[in-house]
């Protein structure tokens, strides 16, 4: 079962803490695409992870402040990598969110050009919709710590196969989606069969 949110276990997991955010992909010129929206677990400024681990590698992170009003890359020209993280709302929800459009676009072109693409929850759902998947709500929310598995290719996969068979991260979505053509499933949850993709 799902665990309920433990602020002291923040730094468990193969993305962050003692196990590094693996940046092979991005180089200099990255284009990170943020959310405002966030949980804050204290009251004190959220430390940026994955920004860290990025500038620590050499890299360096771009933000797009959509929060703000900016605008979305119409192109990844010029990116050496996109990464686009969670969000509140769903893929399916573009009519209150006309964002959405502007960022499965941008995925979409990513992924024709060849840049390498990183979707963390909403990102990953975005990802999925913009190559021809389907996003919809899922029959159960998935929140707190709970372990992902590895599955096909997701052992040998260079981002993911380092962490082993089965390792926890957190959950916190609604939502899941079918793999688009041609993608390759790379892990699993208790809940839901496609945590990981590519």
């Amino acid at each position: 079962g799902l665990e309920p949110l433990d602020a002291a276990r923040l730094d468990r997991g193969p993305l962050f803490g003692r196990h590094g955010f693996r940046t092979a992909l991005f180089h200099e010129g990255l284009r990170l695409i943020r959310r405002r929206h966030q949980v804050r677990w204290e009251d004190a400024p959220r430390r940026d992870w994955i920004n860290e681990a990025l500038e620590a590698a050499g890299y360096v992170p771009r933000v797009v402040p959509i929060w703000d009003g900016a605008e979305v890359p119409g192109s990844p020209d010029g990116a050496a990598g996109i990464a686009i993280l969670g969000g509140p709302m769903g893929v399916y929800e573009r009519d209150r969110f006309p964002f959405l459009d502007r960022e499965m676009a941008l995925a979409r072109r990513a992924a024709e050009g060849g840049v390498p693409f990183l979707g963390i929850c909403l990102g990953s759902q975005i990802l999925a919709e913009a190559l021809g998947g389907r996003v919809y709500p899922g029959e159960k929310a998935e929140l707190g710590w709970a372990p992902v598995t590895l599955a096909g290719e997701g052992s040998s996969d260079p981002v993911l196969g380092g962490a082993g068979g089965s390792f926890e991260v957190f959950h916190w979505h609604g939502d899941t989606f079918d793999l688009p053509p041609g993608a390759v499933g790379l892990a699993s949850s208790a809940l839901y069969a496609n945590q990981a993709f590519r």
